[in-house]
């Protein structure tokens, strides 16, 4: 009996063993907590790294809280959070390369936090604003469950990282602020048309301002087939917003390669919606392509670049927050404006 026990206990633990390591989810009840970390920042933007659990991964994908260090002082958890979920399995992509979410054990993925969540396959949350000049966040992050094991846990404590200090000069605003600051169908509340054009050749195709208003507010489409999400749309989203930022005088000496590559690899084809138009899968030759690039101008739009600093209306309205770099460096304190979440909210709007 015992040599029998023996030998099937040794079993068990080499079957477990090796659940474990090949980072299977059913050794587990729940999945493992994910990490997250600092990365960079603009005026707009955070980026942050995100990494599975070194055991479980997050095959289903991870959702991200984050709200000011101001407010979490005061609120803890809460107040005015801001969630984000980056699902492994989106919609008709599921089971498909195209979600970049379904990670591994210690897989890890580089996410920005601003108004480009517009844009990112697999995202869906309450904030697709862009984030406050010289301010403070603090985040968290679980990993979603599905049928083979539960949610995990929170992450804590909570991460700190900071927005780049608020700075005018040869600005730039992102595709966010432009589709809310334009013609009729691009407006919000009191904001008013700020576009510096009436027409625009994305390629070869020529798009009046209406057209191309319409084309800023629509979610990517899915181009079927595994395929993947429109690449074509991100493109022109953040081509848009560079021409745009350049008709207001930004600087766009450093970016001015990437927009004449995006022109290039537009070329004739037709920008959803407008009537022809063509999907191009981020999943496909070209569609990594347009992606490559449009990062690159997304990076320019929000301030990433050295070309141009970000545009911020806090900053003209004294609302310079103190604040600590992501670097976690000491840097000099300055007077701070004591402002509520919603009073500087509503300097975006």
């Amino acid at each position: 009996m015992r040599t029998l026990c023996r030998h099937l206990c040794t079993a068990g633990l080499i079957v477990a063993s090796i659940a474990m390591m090949s980072g299977t989810a059913a050794a587990f009840d729940k999945y493992g907590v994910p990490t997250i970390s600092c990365v960079s920042s603009s005026q707009t933007a955070i980026q942050l790294q995100v990494c599975g659990d070194v055991l479980t991964g997050a095959p289903a994908g991870v959702s991200i809280h984050w709200t000011t260090k101001a407010d979490y002082d005061l609120n803890g958890w809460g107040g005015n959070i801001c969630e984000l979920s980056l699902s492994g399995m989106p919609g008709r992509d599921h089971g498909s390369a195209d979600s970049r979410w379904d990670l591994g054990p210690g897989e890890c993925q580089v996410i920005q936090i601003g108004d480009n969540i517009f844009d990112e396959t697999g995202a869906s949350g309450n904030c697709p604003d862009a984030l406050e000049c010289g301010t403070e966040y603090v985040f968290r992050i679980f990993a979603h469950a599905d049928r083979n094991a539960k949610r995990s846990d929170f992450s804590a404590p909570p991460v700190s990282c900071s927005t780049a200090d608020c700075d005018e000069g040869g600005c730039t605003h992102t595709q966010g602020y432009w589709k809310t600051h334009g013609p009729v169908g691009c407006q919000t509340g009191n904001n008013t048309n700020e576009w510096g054009f009436t027409s625009l050749t994305l390629g070869t195709v020529n798009y009046t301002d209406a057209q191309l208003c319409a084309t800023m507010g629509i979610n990517p489409p899915n181009c079927g087939g595994g395929q993947g999400a429109d690449a074509l749309v991100k493109l022109a989203h953040q081509l848009i917003a560079a021409e745009l930022n350049e008709a207001d005088g930004a600087d766009v000496t450093c970016v001015a390669a990437a927009m004449a590559q995006a022109h290039n690899l537009i070329g004739g084809l037709i920008v959803a919606p407008n009537a022809g138009s063509t999907c191009v899968g981020t999943n496909s030759a070209l569609g990594a392509q347009m992606t490559a690039v449009m990062t690159t101008l997304d990076n320019y739009n929000n301030g990433f670049l050295a070309c141009a600093q970000h545009c911020t209306k806090a900053f003209k309205q004294g609302l310079n927050m103190e604040s600590t770099p992501v670097n976690g460096a000491p840097k000099q304190q300055q007077p701070a404006k004591k402002s509520s979440w919603g009073q500087v909210k509503s300097y975006y709007r």
